[in-house]
């Protein structure tokens, strides 16, 4: 299923958003921009993730992703809100049928070997890790491309501004995904300068990693 010209192909940094109020998302959006970043995962944590997503789709500023879909109903809410992609926290045999069923570009999530293999064999080769700092971070990436070397990774959960030089060293690592650049705390602030700053720190640290 994944190749060259998948939607995320690209992007190194790719922001997490959780979004409490839908109008909210345009500002994310102009903070992101600004910062140098093109792409932004929207969560599906909230009773208003649906709706920033279809305003943000409707923006036409950049390219959306729908993150933390699990189920197969969310796969066809988030195909119907016109996402490029989606992004889940997990691997479920259903999910990846449905997503595989109405061609929706996708990135399930794996925690062991045998999530990999079985997402692999259905032709999901790039694979988000979550959560990759409780799975051992750097060793366990290692740890997958040792046995697996046509998988591409992308770890989330406990990424900061901190490790992120680490992880995109890894020669597996695609793109990171993670929520400090524009955290909730700092969107329910308003304080989408500092947004746009910690994007532009992101993208100085990717740069230096191709």
């Amino acid at each position: 299923m994944n190749s060259e010209n998948m939607p995320w192909v690209g992007f190194r940094v790719i922001p997490l958003v959780v979004i409490d109020q839908a109008d909210d998302i345009k500002f994310v959006m102009d903070a992101l921009l600004e910062g140098g970043i093109g792409v932004i995962e929207i969560g599906l944590r909230t009773d208003s993730a649906l709706d920033a997503i279809r305003e943000a789709v409707a923006e036409q500023k950049m390219v959306v992703a729908a993150g933390t879909v699990r189920t197969s109903k969310q796969v066809h809410q988030v195909l119907d809100a016109g996402v490029a992609f989606g992004i889940s926290p997990s691997s479920s045999e259903s999910m990846m049928d449905t997503v595989l069923n109405v061609g929706l570009p996708f990135i399930p999530a794996i925690a062991t070997l045998t999530e990999a293999q079985v997402a692999s064999d259905r032709g999901f080769t790039d694979l988000k890790t979550y959560p990759t700092d409780l799975l051992g971070g750097e060793k366990f990436l290692r740890s997958v491309g040792a046995v697996m070397s046509e998988v591409r990774l992308i770890p989330a959960g406990g990424v900061s501004e901190q490790n992120l030089s680490s992880y995109l060293s890894e020669k597996n690592v695609l793109a990171v995904s993670g929520s400090w650049i524009a955290s909730r705390e700092l969107i329910a602030a308003r304080n989408f300068d500092e947004i746009t700053l910690r994007a532009k720190r992101a993208q100085e640290i990717a740069k230096t990693h191709g």
